[in-house]
């Protein structure tokens, strides 16, 4: 069965052009490049910091290609003939190193400082065969496969099958009804495990199983059988959850994409040579890097990939980011806007970047003249530009009173556009919540009818919510949401149901945390292991979603800024779900 298949070919010097007219993976005039082609054999590619692919090369070490000037070098040899790769939420690099000359025959972790510790070697006593590829879920379980095609050294365990490695290093075994485990990969809600069964001589099969909460699996599914063609070697999936596996040689040679639901063939890419592994990569995502042969690949795809780990970005912030602090972020409906706050030495003020399309960086900010007059002003939110009255909220501390017209706390205030040609009324407070304390960092919900908002009172920042029933009347009195202490700053998603906010972290740097609920009720926050970094020495803070909720923006002092607090952009689908 398919859906679109397409597998005409015709090979160029500078790369493969593949005529893709209507294919739903691959675009028009898609060319297949040729990255570096001075391997042994490729294997296990995978995307890490600053969006390179990292890949083995076996031999005996790990390669790393960089997009940004295009070169290929050693990054570890040798490298315990690691052969399948991925990074843990934290952006550690996690490797299965098999077995034969120079294997170590266990599952590492290369921590931050570069430091290689084994987290696994062995289940129930016994060595593994040869940890051959692997995969990780957003609580950074790892699950790899254990076969063994290659080596002399003695098999200390029967089966060849697939484990589980808990954070802290316990192993389970969780798959034995396989032949020669292979490649592996985790839909992108975690829910199902996808592994190649590839026994030379047997089977040739793409099986999924269930995963239940306790990361147990369920009963096999067959999803495709390839039957005497060499099977899928190593795998990776896309947002939409759709599998893409490194198959066949020869004619047959390349990545075949397959529905997540019922295996139905969506579409094939043609590769040179002998496919083993591919991974999506760049900073949209789209590209899908192949390890093949000797060499690695290239390709542009209309689909963006999905993992675990997705390196936060500050690229197309550059021009905004500068040395002093760039904080608490805010999104326009249209994505043309960005506001977000400009702090220098103890002072704030409202900028506002504007682009002209959705997909181009964004330009250096510009102050609010509307906004900032007397005092401090900071945290701005603006409703939806297509509905009118618009409002935009912010907080002061302006006080005419005193001589430099600040005043010792902070209130929410806002001012009202009534139509598009119109200019925003003067700034109106609002006095329902206002208090002696600090109001910060309003988050009004889509239908307008609840302000969201921190306040810092005697115990601490804290989430209060205030309600009213008609979108133009006034907020009623402001409750405080049953969470600890010390969380802020918050920013909901479409639907209402999650809330991604500040909090401190147990080393007591502020981190982004994500909690679930109805409006009325929400869960303990959870901290975000994609995020919080551990170079940043305040941490990552103020997090704002865009309109859409598919982009996380936030502030931190993390390495690779500018220099202070720096915004910076994650993906939402990369920070698993709730």
């Amino acid at each position: 069965m398919f859906r679109w298949i397409f597998a005409g070919l015709t090979l160029v010097i500078s790369g493969i052009p593949i005529s893709a007219a209507d294919n739903p993976i691959v675009p028009d005039g898609a060319k297949l490049e040729k990255l570096w082609s001075e391997g042994e054999f490729t294997e296990g590619p995978a995307c890490g910091p600053g969006f390179c692919i990292y890949f083995s090369d076996i031999g005996n070490r790990i390669m790393r290609f960089s997009p940004d000037t295009k070169k290929t070098k050693v990054f570890r040899e040798p490298s315990g003939r690691a052969n399948g790769l991925d990074f843990d939420p934290q952006g550690r690099l996690v490797a299965a190193e098999g077995a034969n000359t120079g294997g170590n025959r266990r599952i590492t972790i290369t921590e931050k400082d570069g430091t290689v510790r084994t987290l696994a070697d062995r289940w129930d006593g016994k060595r593994f065969n040869s940890p051959n590829d692997l995969t990780i879920d957003t609580q950074g379980r790892i699950y790899f496969t254990d076969p063994r095609y290659v080596g002399q050294e003695p098999r200390e365990i029967k089966s060849e099958s697939v484990y589980r490695a808990d954070p802290d290093g316990t192993v389970t075994q969780i798959i034995t009804d396989v032949q020669k485990p292979n490649g592996i990969v985790l839909s992108p809600d975690m829910k199902t495990l996808y592994v190649a069964d590839s026994n030379p001589g047997g089977n040739q099969h793409l099986l999924a199983y269930p995963l239940n909460k306790n990361s147990n699996v369920g009963d096999k599914k067959q999803l495709h059988d390839f039957g005497r063609s060499r099977g899928i070697d190593g795998m990776c999936v896309d947002i939409r959850g759709n599998i893409y596996g490194a198959a066949g040689d020869g004619k047959t040679g390349g990545i075949y994409v397959f529905h997540h639901d019922d295996g139905e063939q969506l579409a094939f890419i043609p590769v040179p040579e002998t496919p083993t592994n591919c991974v999506f990569g760049d900073r949209d995502r789209k590209s899908l890097y192949i390890t093949a042969g000797k060499s690695l690949y290239r390709i542009k795809l209309k689909v963006e990939g999905f993992a675990v780990f997705w390196p936060a970005d500050a690229a197309n912030l550059a021009h905004l980011n500068t040395a002093k602090d760039e904080d608490e972020p805010h999104l326009s409906s249209n994505d043309l806007r960005l506001y977000y706050t400009l702090g220098d030495k103890g002072k704030y003020q409202v900028m506002e970047s504007v682009r002209k399309k959705a997909n181009q960086p964004w330009p250096a900010g510009t102050s609010m003249v509307e906004v900032n007059q007397d005092g401090d002003c900071r945290s701005a939110f603006v409703t939806d530009g297509n509905k009118y009255p618009q409002y935009f909220f912010f907080a002061t501390n302006k006080d005419p009173e005193k001589p430099d017209g600040r005043g010792d706390n902070f209130d929410i205030f806002f001012l009202t556009r009534l139509n598009a040609k119109a200019d925003f009324t003067n700034p109106t407070p609002l006095h329902t919540i206002s208090t002696s304390a600090d109001e910060l960092h309003p988050w009004l919900t889509r239908d307008g009818l609840k302000l969201y908002f921190s306040r810092k009172d005697k115990v601490g920042w804290q989430v209060y919510v205030a309600g009213r029933q008609k979108m133009h009347e006034q907020f009623g009195k402001a409750t405080a949401i049953a969470l600890p202490a010390g969380f802020h700053h918050p920013t909901l998603t479409p639907d209402g149901k999650t809330m991604y906010l500040q909090g401190p972290l147990p080393d007591k740097r502020w981190g982004i945390f994500r909690s679930s609920g109805n409006g009325q009720s929400w869960s303990s926050p959870e901290p975000l292991l994609a995020l919080n970094h551990p170079d940043a020495p305040k941490g990552d803070m103020s997090p704002a979603l865009s309109h859409d909720g598919a982009r996380l923006y936030f502030a931190s002092d993390r390495p690779g800024g500018k220099g202070g607090l720096d915004l910076w952009v994650v993906p939402t689908v990369q920070l698993g779900k709730k």
